[in-house]
């Protein structure tokens, strides 16, 4: 399929890969930068095949994605109603959620709508956002569908890029909270690896319930590996209450909760910066106060 881009003014400066991989949500990055290596692009006429090559405003990129590739993802639909949504915070630029239980952030079936993501693409093209249902809507981090909480969401390629650097660089603070088993200790830091990979957790004791003898824990990860919390947790012999894939036995569900998410200064407007976005917790959560 051929496709063809403008690139508007707010979109200049950024890598033509990662521009992209925004508008082409349903192609892998990597597939991308291959596209770019092997001549498929086109900026301005000439072949372009660095990846790494700045975009600037009207710039006129062109290019035939292999049918492989090109995989018919979800699209809004125009008679939908508008998705039900918690949303925490909102502006031109991000869209934070507080996601619940029993739904993935996004989906491997590029056709499904039955995913966080695909939820807010249909919350913006409703909403007058994404007028031409180009699934302008970008995921920069993903919680399990067993845990709920906030999840921001990039709502341009440039703002995208922005939040993808800050979580590479560890510029943004997440806060987790917890019920495990048992009485867990004052503080405990961990740093077992997962995967071969560093990885750090630091856990403070917030309260004990000895009618169910389990305890409500702050979990401040420092690095970013999938299931670290979990995996964590259980390294200390405090597997998280309904986790049983790591011990927690059988609960209504996994009580772990993204409690918040500080944004560092990547924005233009200064009053954003470093600011805190929390997800008030539900249910079992709650009992604890």
């Amino acid at each position: 399929m051929k496709h063809k881009f403008i690139v508007k003014p707010e979109d200049s400066g950024l890598r033509l890969d990662k521009y992209l991989a925004f508008e082409l949500s349903h192609i892998k990055r990597s597939d991308i930068r291959e596209l770019i290596n092997k001549n498929y692009v086109h900026v301005n006429g000439k072949i372009e095949f660095h990846p790494q090559y700045r975009i600037l405003a009207n710039d006129n990129i062109s290019f035939s994605v292999p049918e492989k590739l090109d995989i018919v993802h979800a699209r809004p639909v125009k008679n939908q109603k508008l998705p039900t949504l918690s949303v925490i915070y909102e502006d031109d630029d991000i869209l934070l959620i507080n996601k619940p239980i029993g739904i993935p952030t996004d989906s491997k079936d590029l056709t499904s709508n039955d995913s966080l993501l695909a939820q807010v693409k249909q919350y913006l093209y409703l909403n007058g956002i994404d007028k031409w249902g180009q699934n302008r809507a970008g995921l920069v981090h993903r919680l399990d569908k067993g845990t709920s909480g906030v999840v921001v969401f990039a709502k341009n390629p440039k703002t995208l890029s922005l939040l993808a650097t800050s979580f590479a660089n560890r510029e943004i603070q997440k806060e987790y909270l917890a019920i495990v088993k048992g009485k867990f200790p004052h503080s405990q830091i961990c740093n077992v690896k997962i995967m071969n990979k560093e990885a750090h957790t630091e856990f403070s004791l917030i309260k004990y319930s000895r009618k169910h003898d389990s305890s409500l824990v702050r979990c401040l990860p420092k690095t970013g590996r999938k299931h670290q919390i979990r995996l964590h947790l259980k390294s200390l012999g405090y597997p998280i209450v309904g986790d049983k894939q790591n011990g927690g036995g059988s609960a209504k569900r996994m009580y772990l909760h993204a409690y918040s998410l500080t944004l560092p200064s990547i924005f233009i407007n200064s009053k954003r910066r470093n600011t805190t976005y929390i997800a008030k917790p539900t249910g079992l959560f709650t009992k604890f106060a």
